[in-house]
């Protein structure tokens, strides 16, 4: 029966190249998962028996995802007879950045589309954030805290065996030159004023007198000096719907309506402002149209890798036997 379908399904594709079909268009190869579906119900193989498990198993993936955390390495193999696809459930913290890779492990040729989605709200459908580019990349920065889910299915009828990396970390270059982690003092949250008020940001320390850097390509809104932070410098970056405020500086070097590149010295640390009592620190904050959210997770220098990957791939779609407690992951079939 299979073999039967196979056959059907294989003189199909071939009607199609030979209709017109340029070498490499088939199912437009360049156009992602939605173009192949609406390629596929065009040709009427949506309604073949293994069309309609392609499709079930794009859906099924979504419905039952594999959860997990980040950072993350895993290996996958697609049976061409068994249409699959695979998903992973997992959460990101606003202002972190996501590198997502999948590498075809064999040169098959085949096609694998891989897509990063937003957990469906109000029982809409998961929205399409980003898709991989033709090195097999995803680059997204999430801009709130949310549960995304990224699928990856083979075209019909490939066989193909991948490996998929996910690693997240700052989106936005540390605002200290030459500071690190160990900087960060006070975080966000803290009480301020005997508690009347909490801290909106976190403070990094320094010597005085140390650059303080844009975080990112963009345009100064805002040369101040206030009671609170004193000489203070506001920075919109470019693309993001947030504005970055540096208090405290002892020195401005920038003017409203600069533009500025990432790395750009915008002035040097210091202690103005209510900070005239303390050692010279840069207050760091990131305030959205809601207002000021934490920052940490926006320039924290830390990106966490996965281990090296020490599996066989040889033993994909294989069995095996062994006496060691392992983690299984299963791809969503169609049937």
């Amino acid at each position: 029966m299979i073999r039967k379908t196979l056959f059907c399904i294989s003189l199909s594709l071939a009607l199609l190249v030979l209709n017109g079909c340029q070498p490499g268009t088939l199912f437009g190869r360049k156009s992602g998962r939605a173009a192949y579906v609406a390629r596929l119900e065009e040709s009427g193989l949506s309604e073949t028996a293994m069309g309609r498990q392609w499709l079930t198993a794009g859906a099924r993936a979504l419905e039952q995802p594999l959860s997990i955390t980040l950072p993350f390495k895993s290996r996958g193999f697609f049976h061409p007879a068994k249409p699959a696809a695979y998903c992973y459930s997992f959460s990101v913290k606003a202002g972190r950045g996501l590198t997502i890779t999948l590498l075809p492990q064999q040169d098959s040729g085949a096609l694998l589309f891989t897509e990063l989605l937003a957990a469906a709200e109000d029982g809409n459908e998961p929205a399409l954030l980003a898709t991989a580019d033709s090195s097999g990349r995803i680059s997204y920065v999430a801009e709130k805290e949310e549960q995304l889910f990224l699928r990856v299915q083979p075209e019909l009828l490939a066989a193909a065996s991948f490996e998929l990396t996910i690693v997240s970390g700052p989106s936005l270059a540390f605002p200290v030159k030459g500071g690190a982690a160990g900087d960060i003092g006070s975080k966000w949250g803290v009480d301020r004023d005997g508690g009347k008020r909490r801290h909106e940001g976190v403070d990094i320390f320094g010597r005085r007198g140390t650059p303080l850097v844009a975080v990112a390509d963009g345009v100064v809104n805002r040369v101040q000096e206030t009671r609170l932070g004193g000489k203070v410098v506001w920075l919109r970056p470019q693309d993001r719907p947030i504005s970055v405020y540096y208090a405290h500086l002892d020195s401005q070097f920038v003017s409203r309506g600069q533009e500025v590149k990432k790395g750009e010295v915008l002035g040097l640390m210091g202690n103005t402002g209510n900070a005239r009592t303390t050692p010279p620190h840069l207050h760091f904050g990131i305030y959205t149209n809601g207002g000021a959210i934490d920052p940490l997770a926006f320039i924290e220098p830390v990106v966490s890798k996965p281990p090296a990957w020490t599996g066989d791939l040889g033993l994909a779609n294989r069995p095996v036997r062994t006496t060691r407690k392992v983690l299984l992951s299963q791809a969503m079939s169609g049937g």
